[in-house]
C-alpha cells in the first residue's frame, strides 16, 4: 500500500519537494518540470535544445549491417566455411537492429533535453526507454564480444598448431583467453539480470509513482559497465600484437595486420568517453541530459565493434571482388602499372615482376585469417633445425586450413623465392 507522503527519487534525480500519491497522479502534476531549473534558468518546454541526431543512428546501424553482411557473404560463399564466431556475430547484429528500434523512439521525444525543460509525464516514458536500451545494450555486446574474442582465439592460437605444440605460454595464452571470454560472459549476464531485478516491480525504475523498492545507487551500476568494457576492449586490442609483432614479415606489413584489429581501439576510444559521461550521469540532477550523453557514446562503441569483429575477413572479400567485372574495372581505374596479380586458391596473391629468366613471383599475404601468419619467429627457427645437408628443411606444422609445399629457387639474379605447390611440407 502507497504511503500518504512518497518522495519523488526516480532514475531522473530527485525533487525537493514531496507530494501525497493522491497528488502524482493527477493531470497537473503530470505536466509540472520533472527538475527544478537552475537559479536565472528559464525552462523552454515548446522547443527545447536537444542532442537529437537521428542521421548519426542511422549511419551507424548502415556502417554496421554493410560489414556484417559483407563477412557473412565472404564466409558462406567465398571461404565456405561459417565457424561459431560467425553465428555469434549475426545474433549481436540482430539485437543491434532491435536496438536501434529503441533509439529511433528515444530520438523522435527528442533525446538529450535537459531535465527541467522537460514535463514529468515526457521524463517517465524517457526512463523507460533509457531501462530497455540498457537492458538490450547487454544483449548486443555479449554475443558481439563472444564472437570476437573467439575469432582472436582461433587466429592467436589455431587448434592444430595449439596440439603439435603445447608449450607452456601458448598453453597459459589460451587459458588467459578462454578466462577472458568466460568473464565477458558472466559480466553481460550479471549486468543484464542486474537491470531487470534493480526495481521490484520493474516499472518503478522509470515511474517513480509506483510503490515499490529500488537498490540505491544504482546509477553507479553505468560506470562500472562503462569501465569494465573499456578494459576489456583494451584486453581485445593488445592480444593479438605479441603474435603479428613476432612474425617473419616486414615492418609494413605488420603495421597494416597490427592496424586490422587497432580498429577496435577506435571502440575503446568511444568506450572511454562513456566511462566520464557515466561519472557526470551518476553524480548530476540533470539525469535526462547527462543519460543522452552517455548513451551517444553507445552506439559508435557498438558500431565500430562490428566493424573491427568483420575487417578480417576484408582482405579475402576484396580478392573476391577483384575477380569479378565491377572489381576489375574499379581495377583498372586505379592500376596502370606493369605489374600482374594472380590469385590462388591458398587466399594469397601471387605478384609477378620483370620477365623472361629474370621473372620473380613474390606472395603476398592477403587473408589475415590464413594461418600460416600464426607462425612465430622460434617455430620458424625450429623448423630451421631440421635443415637436411642439401640446404632443404622440413616444417612438421600444420596448417589448420590449407597445405602446401615451398621449394627454394633461384633465378638468375640469384634471388632466393619460395615457390607454393600442392603440399605443406620443405623438401
Amino acid at each position: 500500500m502507497p504511503s500518504d507522503e512518497m518522495d519523488t527519487f526516480s532514475l531522473f534525480g530527485k525533487r525537493s519537494t514531496t507530494y501525497t500519491y493522491e497528488q502524482m497522479n493527477t493531470e497537473a502534476f503530470l505536466d509540472s518540470p520533472a527538475l527544478a531549473p537552475p537559479k536565472g534558468v528559464k525552462p523552454n518546454f515548446e522547443n527545447p535544445s536537444n542532442l537529437a541526431a537521428p542521421e548519426l543512428a542511422v549511419l551507424q546501424l548502415s556502417l554496421a549491417t554493410i560489414f556484417v553482411v559483407m563477412r557473412m557473404y565472404t564466409k558462406r560463399f567465398v571461404v565456405k566455411r561459417l565457424l561459431s564466431e560467425d553465428w555469434w556475430l549475426l545474433v549481436a547484429w540482430i539485437c543491434f537492429a532491435c536496438f536501434h528500434v529503441n533509439v529511433f523512439m528515444t530520438e523522435e521525444l527528442p533525446l538529450g533535453v535537459h531535465q527541467w525543460e522537460m514535463k514529468v509525464r515526457l521524463a517517465i516514458k524517457t526512463g523507460k526507454l533509457f531501462h530497455i536500451s540498457t537492458a538490450v545494450y547487454t544483449l548486443v555486446a555479449l554475443p558481439l564480444k563472444v564472437s570476437i574474442i573467439l575469432q582472436i582465439r582461433r587466429i592467436v592460437i589455431p587448434r592444430q598448431q595449439a596440439q603439435i605444440d603445447p608449450s607452456r605460454s601458448r598453453l597459459l595464452l589460451r587459458w588467459f583467453i578462454d578466462l577472458f571470454l568466460g568473464v565477458n560472459v558472466l559480466f553481460y549476464l550479471i549486468l543484464f539480470l542486474f537491470t531487470m531485478f534493480t526495481c521490484r516491480p520493474m516499472r518503478k525504475a522509470w515511474d517513480f509513482r509506483i510503490p515499490g523498492y529500488c537498490l540505491p545507487h544504482r546509477m553507479f551500476m553505468h560506470v562500472a559497465c562503462a569501465a569494465i568494457n573499456c578494459w576489456s576492449d583494451l584486453v581485445i586490442i593488445i592480444l593479438p600484437q605479441p603474435m603479428i609483432w613476432s612474425l617473419r614479415l616486414d615492418k609494413k606489413k605488420k603495421l597494416g595486420l597490427s592496424a586490422v584489429f587497432l580498429v577496435g581501439g577506435l571502440a575503446c576510444i568511444a568506450s572511454a568517453f562513456r566511462v566520464y559521461y557515466a561519472v557526470l550521469l551518476s553524480i548530476d540532477t540533470d539525469l535526462t541530459f547527462r543519460a543522452a550523453q552517455m548513451g551517444k557514446w553507445v552506439e559508435p562503441e557498438l558500431a565500430l565493434g562490428f566493424i573491427a569483429a568483420c575487417c578480417p575477413v576484408m582482405p579475402r572479400f576484396v580478392k573476391h571482388l577483384s575477380k569479378t567485372k565491377l572489381g576489375q574495372k574499379i581495377c583498372s581505374l586505379w592500376t596502370s602499372s606493369p605489374r600482374s596479380v594472380t590469385a590462388v586458391s591458398s587466399g594469397r596473391n601471387v605478384d609477378t615482376y620483370g620477365s623472361g629468366s629474370n621473372k620473380i613471383k613474390k606472395q603476398v599475404d592477403t587473408d589475415i585469417e590464413f594461418a600460416e601468419l600464426t607462425r612465430t619467429r622460434s617455430e620458424e627457427e625450429r623448423s630451421v633445425e631440421g635443415r637436411n645437408g642439401n640446404g632443404a628443411w622440413t616444417d612438421t606444422s600444420t596448417n589448420p586450413l590449407t597445405e602446401f609445399r615451398y621449394e627454394e629457387w633461384h633465378d638468375t639474379s640469384g634471388v632466393q623465392v619460395p615457390r607454393p605447390t600442392h603440399m605443406r611440407r620443405w623438401v
